[in-house]
């Protein structure tokens, strides 16, 4: 398969086949998007996104490796974890059990206006440290609020 440079949302379940549970791809959000997936064991390799990407693990435990920058890593996901990802940035993820994970994808317009508004003068690019398996209550409501206002059609 030709790859393309950066892979759209849309894009996404090309490389990474799943079951679609809700999306917010209707509901006219701007810079913000979410889909939820129910996820078999799989072995794929991930262009890089247009825009940066929270997993948010919803169901299921699995062990997962994730090549990113060359390196590989190692741990097992379970509810209430993430995983973030930069934009712009190859990877390769490997799990043997099934899941159902929510992604949010945040674009990098709205990631440069944050960060300019948190250091008080333009940003024009940002770069998020990755993370395979994170726990923080505060991305956890976060991602689960955006998710529970896709899964009901909500603004």
């Amino acid at each position: 398969m030709n790859r393309p440079s950066l892979i759209s949302v849309a894009d996404l379940p090309i490389w990474v086949p799943g079951e679609i549970l809700s999306a917010s791809d209707a509901l006219g959000w701007k810079d913000i998007a979410q889909r939820s997936y129910r996820y078999r064991g799989q072995d794929v390799e991930i262009p890089p996104m247009a825009c940066f990407m929270i997993v948010h693990y919803r169901r299921g435990e699995t062990p997962m490796d994730r090549q990113f920058d060359g390196r590989w890593t190692r741990t097992t996901c379970d509810p209430g974890h993430f995983s973030l990802m930069s934009r712009a940035v190859d990877s390769h993820w490997h799990w043997t059990e099934d899941v159902e994970v929510s992604h949010v994808y945040l674009t990098d317009e709205l990631m440069c206006r944050v960060a300019s508004d948190m250091q008080g003068k333009p940003v024009a690019e940002v770069q998020l440290d990755d993370v395979l398996r994170g726990s923080d209550p505060i991305v956890g409501h976060i991602a689960g609020e955006v998710t529970r206002e896709a899964m009901q059609q909500g603004i």
